[in-house]
C-alpha cells in the first residue's frame, strides 16, 4: 500500500517516510529516499568525538578540539575516524550526526523552510 502525506515537518518526513520529495514552489526538485536525498544533497556530516588521550601534537586536524571532545565535518566520517586511529587517535566514543532534510532543502532551495 502506498501511503502519501504532504508535511512541513522534515523530522516527521524523516522518521515516518521510505521516499521523500522537496517540492518548491509546485515542482519537484528531488524525489528519493531519506538515506539517498542526504547524500547527494546533505553535505557535511558533523562528528563529535570524545578522545581517550588529547594528542601531543594536533597539526592537520579538523575542526576544533577543547579539552578530550573533538568535533568536526565530514563528508566520509567514518573513513577519516580509520585514518585517525592508523595514526593512532584513540577514541573513547564517536557519534555522526547526519544532514538533515532540513539541509537538504535549503541545498537545493537555497532558501529555509521559515522563508517559503
Amino acid at each position: 500500500d502506498v501511503y502519501k502525506r504532504q508535511t512541513h515537518y522534515m523530522e516527521e518526513a524523516e522518521r515516518l517516510c521510505d521516499r521523500v520529495a522537496i517540492i518548491d514552489h509546485g515542482k519537484i526538485l528531488a524525489l528519493d529516499t531519506v538515506e539517498a536525498l542526504r547524500n547527494q544533497y546533505g553535505g557535511h556530516s558533523r562528528v563529535q568525538a570524545e578522545l581517550l588521550d588529547l594528542p601531543t601534537d594536533l597539526t592537520g586536524f579538523p575542526g576544533k578540539i577543547e579539552q578530550n571532545a573533538w568535533s568536526f565535518e565530514s563528508l566520509n566520517p567514518f573513513e577519516e575516524a580509520l585514518h585517525w586511529q592508523k595514526l593512532g587517535v584513540r577514541f573513547r566514543n564517536f557519534r555522526v550526526e547526519p544532514p538533515s532534510l532540513e539541509t537538504v532543502f535549503l541545498n537545493l532551495t537555497g532558501r529555509g523552510l521559515r522563508d517559503s
